[in-house]
């Protein structure tokens, strides 16, 4: 299956009534785990994080998002950034704060390096024994409840 095709069916996954969340994240990470070794690799995410940041950065292709491009894409966004803990701060905080605490310029926008920076501290988050790949079951309890 090609990429186009492979995002275009995850993209119709998403789109399910919320019972169907497990069956999201399967297919999420069937989707990441690129080489079918039953392992989501730091290099697998690192290249499904740049497949959404283009996603969002829409046709402008400038590898900035503005607030704008974010908050029409809220959810994808903040899907795959480290939003607890000491970078982001605590969960409950707004998106437009996560946006100005990734922003470490201060530019008003996300570039693609500060946004790869927050899916790499999402990662390493999540990858609870530290083995530079997340398991199934890492990856589920990544996810935010839904």
């Amino acid at each position: 299956m090609t990429i186009p095709h492979r995002t275009l069916l995850f993209g119709l996954l998403l789109a399910v009534a919320p019972g169907a969340r497990a069956t999201d994240l399967a297919a999420e990470y069937a989707y990441l785990d690129s080489n079918h070794d039953g392992y989501v690799s730091s290099g697998e995410h690192e290249v499904y994080a740049r497949q959404l940041f283009d996603e969002m950065d829409g046709a402008a292709g400038d590898d900035k998002l503005t607030v704008k491009e974010i908050m029409a894409n809220e959810a994808k966004f903040l899907s795959h950034i480290f939003t607890t803990g000491n970078i982001l701060g605590p969960a409950d905080i707004d998106t437009r704060e996560k946006i100005r605490r990734i922003d470490a310029n201060q530019d008003g926008m996300v570039s693609q390096s500060e946004y790869m920076n927050a899916a790499a501290a999402w990662f390493q988050h999540h990858d609870s024994n530290n083995d530079g790949v997340l398991t199934q079951d890492e990856y589920g309890a990544a996810a935010p409840p839904g």
